[in-house]
């Protein structure tokens, strides 16, 4: 549609990581094992979403959408990155989380 190779390729990896991640959670629930299904849902929520609405705020809010499309092509790769670095941050902070509450309890608990 007169976009670059580029772009093309930007937006074929971000629908292959979607349905990557996707098809991983769905193998897990499949198996039962929801604690891992639990951590692809969230990576595939940030890929999938994460990135379509990452890249229109970061470029409405900047102004970025002016610059023309190798700009465009930036954003959407920069989404694709953060969003997985930040999908497992968020994951990370669950499982500290969670830990944290258990271990308060096992101290309530013993008292």
């Amino acid at each position: 549609m007169g976009d670059s190779r580029t772009f093309t390729m930007a937006a074929m990896t971000h629908g292959g990581f979607w349905m990557l991640t996707t098809a991983i959670a769905l193998a897990f629930i499949l198996r039962g094992r929801v604690q891992q299904h639990r951590q692809w849902m969230t990576r595939s929520v940030f890929v999938g979403p994460g990135v379509f609405l990452g890249v229109r705020a970061m470029e409405g809010v900047t102004g970025l959408d002016k610059l023309g499309p190798a700009v465009d092509e930036a954003c959407v790769w920069f989404c694709i990155a953060f969003a997985i670095l930040l999908a497992d941050f968020v994951i990370q902070w669950q499982e500290l989380s969670r830990y944290r509450r258990s271990a308060a309890k096992v101290q309530a608990a013993a008292r």
